[in-house]
């Protein structure tokens, strides 16, 4: 149950979210050769989904708390990355939902203003990796944990994640 695809690659790969056997809650998956990889969730958070995957197997979306509060992720070499710790420190964009990654490894998603006049709205993004050659090494360099923001979702950007997640995830996060 709960099992949704949401984007496939060139290479056959495909990624969505999947429930977890004996629980409540639904993780990130990556379906490939005929099988089904469980990619979890970021630490502390209670559920996942993936939504954009490259021909290289690179892996992003959302992971999420108990509260609803989302958190963008890239998922390469087996490791689930918080997109908010591959910023710039200075950034005042705390990226929420990561939608797509194409060759190059550009992410694009939405993201919350998190200082100034416009903090609290939710903006997109367009993130380049620093390296364009190896996205990874930049994850492995960069990564660190990371402030994340307490507020809840804006009703406008929960309604819409709920219609892109459809009913399995949405009475998840209600």
């Amino acid at each position: 149950m709960n099992n949704e695809a949401l984007a496939i690659n060139n290479q056959g790969q495909a990624v969505g979210h999947s429930g977890v056997y004996g629980d409540t809650t639904v993780h990130a998956v990556l379906w490939e050769n005929g099988a089904v990889k469980d990619l979890g969730a970021l630490p502390g958070d209670f559920g996942a989904f993936a939504s954009g995957i490259n021909h290289t197997g690179q892996v992003v979306g959302s992971s999420y708390d108990t509260n609803g509060n989302l958190h963008a992720f890239l998922w390469a070499g087996g490791i689930m990355t918080e997109l908010s710790t591959l910023f710039p420190p200075n950034s005042d964009l705390y990226p929420t939902m990561a939608n797509e990654i194409n060759s190059r490894g550009q992410i694009s998603g939405m993201a919350t203003v998190t200082s100034g006049k416009h903090a609290g709205e939710v903006h997109a993004f367009l993130a380049t990796p620093a390296d364009e050659n190896d996205v990874a090494s930049e994850i492995v360099a960069r990564g660190q944990s990371s402030v994340r923001p307490q507020s809840a979702l804006p009703p406008e950007v929960r309604q819409l994640l709920l219609r892109r997640l459809g009913p399995s995830v949405a009475k998840l996060l209600q």
